[in-house]
């Protein structure tokens, strides 16, 4: 499947402005930060510009290009501006029906849920992004540049916010994620080996996805959700005597979280941070020795 990302103006046009920013800006940053989580789920993506200079940036441009081309969902990358001191997220689509309502439900409630004020799904059938695509399309409005708390939180939740566009989508096209996305509902999942997972959020396993990610290109949802997938991911590792690295940073601040006295997150596997394991190894029944196998399910799950 292939998806077309649009982050909205650029060029000549800067689009919405407020407290130092510019909408062209911030949403080319957020297209081209969504896009990699597509492809590494396995959709075909394109942009209709991957800087803020040239035509591309025109409507007229790219709108006939796109229908020329074809894909399977257009998603338009947008902030807003009031001048009177709104706030909040909202779609908008040219007909709430299809993929453009599923995508729409979920960003609404997803970006409620980050604290923006809901301000709900909108029908726009003047916008030419909307009227002129011939493929299901959406429009988001990524909180107001000119008010100060939704700036705020697109700094603060951003990265949240980027893995919230990226699982919406997937699930509003049914792909098969190969990152970790919460579990519905707040039961344990059980798993074929019998291992469960909260499903909870947890700001550890977030930086723990994004140690993953940045070393070895895992390609995890960095949504702070441990499952199966960012389980499978740490499989391949093993902590031993003398290793060093930024996922022995991690383990040093997992330990000392569990209480377990590593000593100082200096990604250095040394005599103190190996005693630590060992007390963490017997203290859950499990061998003592290298970090390693089911070691990584009961720290994460700890």
């Amino acid at each position: 499947m292939k998806v077309y990302l649009n982050p909205g103006h650029g060029d000549d046009d800067p689009g919405a402005c407020g407290f130092g920013r510019r909408e062209a800006d911030d949403v080319l940053k957020v297209a081209l930060d969504v896009g990699p989580i597509m492809r590494a789920n396995g959709l075909e993506v394109a942009y209709t510009r991957t800087t803020n200079g040239g035509t591309d940036a025109h409507m007229v441009n790219y709108v006939p290009r796109v229908n020329q081309e074809g894909c399977d969902f257009f998603v338009s990358f947008h902030r807003n501006a009031s001048g009177v001191g709104a706030s909040g997220y909202e779609t908008c689509v040219y007909a709430n029906q299809g993929y453009a309502k599923e995508f729409a439900d979920r960003m609404n409630c997803g970006m409620e849920a980050l604290g923006y004020t809901n301000r709900g799904t909108k029908i726009r059938t003047d916008l030419y992004v909307l009227n002129s695509t011939d493929m299901p399309a959406a429009l988001i409005e990524l909180g107001f540049i000119d008010n100060e708390y939704d700036n705020k939180l697109f700094v603060d939740r951003y990265d949240d916010m980027i893995n919230l566009i990226a699982r919406s989508i997937l699930e509003t096209l049914d792909v098969p994620a190969g990152v970790d996305t919460p579990v519905p509902d707040a039961s344990p999942k059980p798993l074929d080996s019998g291992q469960t997972y909260s499903g909870e959020f947890d700001p550890s396993v977030q930086r723990l996805q994004h140690v993953l990610n940045t070393g070895s290109g895992a390609g995890l949802l960095e949504d702070g959700i441990a499952g199966p997938i960012t389980y499978s991911a740490l499989q391949q590792f093993t902590v031993n005597d003398g290793d060093d690295g930024e996922l022995i940073r991690w383990v040093q601040d997992r330990l000392n979280i569990l209480g377990y006295e590593a000593g100082d997150e200096d990604g250095y596997a040394g005599p103190i941070t190996m005693w630590a394991i060992a007390r963490f190894q017997e203290h859950c029944g499990l061998g003592v020795g290298y970090l390693g196998g089911t070691d990584w399910y009961r720290m994460i799950e700890s």
